[in-house]
This record gives structure tokens, sequence and C-alpha cells, in this order.
């Protein structure tokens, strides 16, 4: 299973001005801000990022999906300006949207955006 590096965290914190505590056991789900996608999707695109901090990075943004889908303010603009970016490395990311897939009954909101992803990104 995955976690994010402290050293990422750390990282993320800093640059995100993220309101992190360091006692956070699911950082990227207690950290996670649906309203400040747009800013952490522009982070990924923009920022050269160490394999580490961008694998934080793209949890925190999967969590911040997971909460927009809820609050039902999840954008399909966002979501495919997201897959942009990671359908090249899917390969490298599926350790850190694994947790997002669940089991069939158990799914969170965004595991068949999730799995979706992964199919088509495995077939180019």
């Amino acid at each position: 299973m995955w976690f994010p590096s402290n050293s990422a965290k750390e990282f993320l914190n800093s640059f995100l001005k993220l309101p992190a505590t360091g006692k956070e056991q699911d950082w990227e789900i207690e950290l996670s801000n649906p309203n400040r996608l747009l800013e952490f999707i522009i982070f990924l695109e923009k920022t050269d990022l160490s394999y580490d901090q961008k694998q934080a990075l793209i949890a925190l943004i999967l969590a911040s999906f997971e909460d927009a889908d809820w609050q039902g303010i999840l954008t399909e603009n966002l979501w495919n300006r997201f897959t942009k970016q990671v359908s090249p490395e899917i390969d490298n990311l599926k350790d850190v949207m694994s947790p997002w897939l669940a089991c069939e009954g158990d799914d969170f909101k965004i595991s068949k955006r999730v799995r979706d992803l992964i199919d088509r990104s495995s077939l180019t």
C-alpha cells in the first residue's frame, strides 16, 4: 500500500499553504479541499515535482475530487484536465489510485472514474 512521504507532504503543505498540523493520519483525506481543485491541478501542470511530490499531490487531488463529487460540484472540465496530466504516467501511479478503486458495492463516488481512467490509459 502506498503512503505519501513526509518530505512530499512537507513540501506540499508549505507551497500550497495547507492547514496541516503534522498529526494527520490520512493526510490527503484530511487536507482535501474541493474548492481548491483548480489550484491543485494548475500546480500539478506547472510545477516541476519530484516523483514523491507528484504522487502525494495526485492523492490530494483524488481526495478532493471525492469530496467534490459528494458535494455535487465535480466538473467534467476539471476531471478531464486532471486525467490529461496523469494518463501518460498511469502505470506508475496505480499505487496512488488503487485506494479509490474499492470493491464493487463499496465504491467511493469517484471509483468508476478512476477505473475508467486506468482502463482507458492502459489501451493506449
